[in-house]
């Protein structure tokens, strides 16, 4: 289970005013293969809130229950998630994360259908931004982490694939962030939710 009981969380100015509180004591939770997505504006938190829940921040009040399956999350800046000079090197620095209970047998069906094949022996400097977004959400795959974070990802087709398969199939418990406005056609069960004005609200 994935859990923010009442956090807030405020930038780091002297004093508090209108525009410095980020997060006014939001509640969210994911159970287990709960699959969520969560829309906001930009500025709204959504990526202030995938830092909370890797711990790379820390909350001013609240609380945050991380899953004991681990979390892995894929950010929006996504050429500075590539650690290698390769894709074969992103692809085995995942480690072997993956075992029988968490998806090893659909390994390859995911990187089948992310095309990493087409360009697994290529440089990652020669990718397209978007092939570069399939490795980093391939590596996140990879890592075996129960709880995938996805923020906002670009449109591609590929990726939207991947990401359904795993809802479908129950892989993995995806939350995934968006823009307000965009839509994306997953297929499985899903949870939609607003960030807006400091609160998440459920659709």
């Amino acid at each position: 289970m994935l859990r923010l009981k009442a956090v807030s969380y405020q930038r780091g100015f002297p004093v508090k005013s209108r525009n410095s509180e980020v997060l006014d004591k939001i509640s969210f939770s994911a159970a287990e293969k709960e699959h969520s997505i969560v829309y906001g504006d930009n500025g709204s938190g959504k990526s202030t809130i995938v830092r909370l829940l890797l711990n790379l921040i820390k909350q001013d009040s609240g609380s945050i229950s991380r899953p004991r399956g681990g979390l892995v999350a894929v950010f929006e800046d996504i050429e500075s998630q590539l650690l290698f000079s390769s894709v074969k090197e992103e692809l085995e620095s995942a480690g072997n994360g993956i075992s029988a209970k968490n998806g090893n047998s659909d390994k390859d069906e995911i990187l089948s259908v992310l095309g990493i094949k087409e360009f697994k022996e290529r440089s990652t400097m020669e990718l397209s931004y978007s092939q570069k977004a399939r490795v980093v959400f391939a590596v996140s795959y990879l890592s075996g982490k129960e709880y995938m974070v996805l923020d906002s990802l670009p449109a591609d087709k590929n990726i939207d694939n991947a990401v359904s398969l795993i809802a479908e199939k129950n892989l993995r418990t995806l939350i995934v962030f968006l823009p307000t406005g965009v839509k994306r056609d997953y297929r499985g069960d899903w949870n939609s939710y607003l960030l807006k004005r400091s609160k998440i609200k459920r659709l």
